[in-house]
């Protein structure tokens, strides 16, 4: 193992340990301490076969089984958590976070070849920079704007995925959060590679942060191999019109582009998640636009939001309003033959359909929701 791997392992055997010594106080309900101990027992064997795993070729299976005997372990821990509430029990998130990259290392042996360029993937993935940045996005996930996730289960729980969303929040902030609530609320905690534009992956600082936090630049290219990867990717067919859209137009989806989307489903056989999103319309209220001159980190125009140019940068700092996610059950389009790849009225059709299913989901979210800023 390398040095990384030893002081994942050494930082669970110390949490082993320091349960079984000097306990802090108990949580506040009847019962945990015994299913903590029953956890306790888990993790020592998990270790124990993790060595194992680590000092000898083992087979796919037998890696998998390990990787599946500790993402178990976080979830029962996540859902202690919520027993136990978040702001008494901290320890055992911290070991949920731990348990979530003792996963991300072993399923890194699935890809041996992959292995040693783990911390900086192909697409410019920086493990250890996303690493530093977890308690400030599950600040902004939780606190600024308290993101409620439902449908969750309709994420598959293995293999690759394509997530269609409505975009807006003239910045990805939705490919963020889409990606933090898979990330924080799922059985099986993975990042979702959002594909992004142009103008953002290319734009001066931005581009590169966005591209070292696991997004990168949206071609069909780039999809097809994430997804072969086994990935989760996720996609905005509305493109640059969907952030670019004035607030009076505010959660009516833009029209597709040509539906690539589609195509990349159809070729990779991989399932499709609608996921509507509420309540990034308001961050930055478009109420005019300066067509003709160039904006702020790259875009072709200059928004005009009530704080912005007013304020000055302070101007460009998203509002708190209070956002919600829903993720629509799966479309299959494996048993599709390929033969309407080159038929781009299937394609369309296909399109449309996702397309109205998104915008059925943001309906039903804005009747749920009660405030802008409370929900």
């Amino acid at each position: 193992m390398n040095e990384r791997r030893k002081n994942t392992v050494v930082q669970l055997e110390d949490f082993v340990k320091r349960r079984r010594g000097d306990s802090p106080s108990p949580p506040p309900r009847e019962g945990l301490q015994a299913q903590i101990r029953h956890i306790e027992k888990e993790i020592a064997a998990g270790m124990a076969r993790l060595r194992d795993v680590a000092a000898h070729a083992t087979r796919g299976g037998e890696i998998a089984a390990v990787e599946a005997h500790f993402q178990q372990i976080a979830h029962r821990l996540r859902e202690l958590e919520r027993q136990a509430g978040r702001s008494s029990w901290k320890g055992e998130r911290l070991t949920s976070s731990l348990l979530r990259r003792l996963g991300e290392m072993i399923s890194s042996r699935l890809h041996p070849a992959q292995s040693e360029a783990f911390e900086i993937d192909d697409f410019g993935l920086d493990v250890d920079f996303r690493r530093s940045l977890e308690p400030f996005f599950t600040f902004l996930y939780e606190r600024y704007w308290r993101v409620e996730a439902s449908g969750i289960s309709n994420i598959p729980i293995q293999g690759p995925a394509m997530f269609v969303a409505n975009h807006s929040g003239l910045l990805p902030y939705d490919a963020l959060l889409i990606s933090l609530a898979v990330e924080l609320e799922h059985p099986n905690p993975r990042p979702v590679r959002f594909l992004i534009e142009d103008i953002f992956s290319a734009a001066p600082f931005l581009g590169p942060f966005l591209t070292r936090i696991g997004m990168a630049r949206a071609c069909q290219e780039n999809g097809e191999m994430l997804l072969r990867r086994g990935h989760l990717i996720g996609v905005f067919p509305e493109g640059i019109k969907g952030i670019s859209k004035r607030y009076r137009q505010r959660y009516r989806m833009q029209r597709f582009g040509r539906g690539g989307f589609i195509r990349l489903a159809l070729k990779t056989k991989v399932p499709i998640v609608p996921v509507a999103v509420v309540g990034l319309e308001e961050v930055h209220p478009i109420i005019a636009r300066a067509d003709l001159l160039g904006g702020p980190f790259g875009l072709p125009f200059t928004p005009i939001t009530p704080t912005f140019p007013l304020l000055g940068p302070l101007g460009l700092l998203p509002l708190p309003s209070r956002c919600f996610i829903h993720f629509g059950e799966p479309i299959d389009l494996s048993t599709e033959g390929e033969g309407i790849l080159e038929d781009d009225i299937e394609i369309n059709k296909r399109k449309e359909m996702v397309r109205a299913r998104i915008q059925e989901m943001i309906y039903e979210g804005l009747k749920r929701r009660k405030s802008i800023w409370f929900g």
